[in-house]
């Protein structure tokens, strides 16, 4: 399970048919916080060293090259629903993630440090949405805005990444696989790793969609 917040929904039917349920979200920590620290890590071994009086000796005591040095993954799922009633441009949806326990602090790379931003939308007239992506400092990243036409296919496992040869702009709904974003990734740079990172979506025109 990847960090970020996991919801289950949980429904239950009694004996006269009445439906209840309830929801209960969980969040879930990245393996780089301390909470979630071991005794697994692989630590360069240090060769013995005989020191004498007013000598020093540097000691590396970093992870083994390679070993903790992995994409972290933060995801929710909140199956929203987004329309043109609840969400018109000037009142987008926000779904947000907490990111913590990162090193390094700051973007500086976005082609280097940033794996992918990936998500899925259901919608009835795709050209209606616009996706972009707010850093904790306010910088904003447009994803995808008003692509699609008037498929009702929408956005499904699309995944916006450094390394993408296509733009987004010129895909095809459903637009699944890797897309460059319309935005350029440099907007990133300065923005604090760890932070609240919100993927803010508006419908220009439209009755329902939904996002996870």
């Amino acid at each position: 399970m990847n960090a970020g917040n996991a919801a289950y929904t949980f429904w239950v039917t009694d004996e006269f048919g009445c439906q209840t349920d309830t929801t209960l979200t969980f969040e879930v920590l990245p393996q780089t916080h301390p909470n979630c620290s071991n005794c697994d890590i692989q630590i360069n071994e240090q060769e013995d060293v005989v020191l004498c009086e007013n000598q020093t000796q540097t000691l590396n005591a970093a992870p083994v090259a390679g070993v903790l040095n992995i994409p972290v993954t933060f995801e929710q799922f909140p199956q929203d629903a987004i329309g043109f009633a609840n969400h018109p441009p000037a009142n987008p949806y926000r779904s947000t993630l907490d990111v913590n326990s990162i090193r390094p602090l700051t973007i500086t790379n976005p082609l280097a440090q940033i794996q992918s931003i990936c998500f899925t939308i259901s919608t009835d007239f795709t050209a209606d949405l616009n996706v972009t992506l707010e850093a904790p400092n306010g910088a904003v990243l447009p994803l995808a805005l008003a692509n699609g036409g008037a498929s009702n296919l929408g956005y499904q496992q699309t995944c916006f990444t450094p390394t993408a040869l296509q733009s987004i702009n010129a895909g095809a709904p459903p637009f699944t696989g890797n897309f460059q974003p319309e935005g350029n990734w440099n907007l990133l740079i300065g923005a604090p790793i760890n932070g609240d990172w919100t993927l803010r979506i508006t419908d220009a025109f439209g009755l329902y969609n939904s996002v996870n």
